[in-house]
């Protein structure tokens, strides 16, 4: 009888590599499975550019189209390839939606349907929600700080992952978090001592008022410069 050969080395799983384009900026998302759901794409798209999941418009293909689907369907059923570029756009009606909501319910309601969002977990997410909405008025104004949102969207994400583990936050540990940077630190730090009246991207202190003609001493010169 002849020898058995060696078992054949396992396969490795394929994955997928993806472009992310979301707010003026790219991202590379690599190693995703190729069995991968839509819920599961969302989720690393949340991680990536702190869009929720609940707001994420998704886009393919040229011209990019919507990609649909329910969420427990893979990604190649709906029409997601390797290399694909996927456009990421945020429902702002969606989310204006979902604040009216939560302003609306009952404290106590909140709290039984989050109970991770008690005292300080709840008054850190308040803050990252008033620093978002300032940053967005102020990007209004200046579009290429556009990024400032972005990053307090993900530091709000790495919060809310956090809080949902069981860990008990402070705002002094926030930097110790992936994708909380300092300035988001002292964004949000700024908030929960109501100082946060300042733009995103100023000081919080009072701007001097501009000077006018009065302010100056005067000098006039003659031709000869004297």
């Amino acid at each position: 009888p002849g020898s058995l050969g060696a078992p054949p080395a396992p396969r490795a799983m394929a994955t997928l590599t993806l472009r992310l384009r979301h707010d003026g900026r790219t991202a590379i998302l690599s190693g995703v499975p190729a069995d991968a759901t839509v819920a599961a794409l969302r989720v690393l798209v949340a991680k990536e550019t702190g869009v929720d999941p609940r707001r994420q418009r998704l886009k393919v293909g040229v011209p990019p189209a919507a990609v649909g689907g329910a969420p427990g369907e893979r990604l190649a059923d709906v029409g997601v390839r390797d290399r694909d570029t996927v456009v990421v756009e945020e429902a702002e009606a969606a989310e204006a939606a979902e604040e009216a909501e939560a302003e609306a319910a009952p404290v106590a309601a909140r709290g039984a349907k989050r109970p991770r969002e008690e005292g300080v977990d709840s008054e850190l997410l308040r803050a990252f929600d008033r620093a978002i909405a300032k940053a967005q008025q102020h990007v209004k104004a200046v579009p290429e700080d556009r990024h400032q949102v972005w990053a307090l969207r993900r530091g709000r994400t790495a919060v809310l992952e956090s809080l949902q583990a069981g860990n008990d936050l402070a705002i002094g540990a926030l930097h110790s978090l992936t994708g909380v940077g300092h300035w988001v630190v002292g964004q949000v730090r700024a908030e929960m001592s109501g100082a946060g009246g300042a733009a995103p991207g100023g000081s919080a202190k009072r701007r001097a008022p501009a000077p006018t003609p009065q302010d100056f001493t005067w000098w006039y010169l003659d031709k000869k410069g004297k």
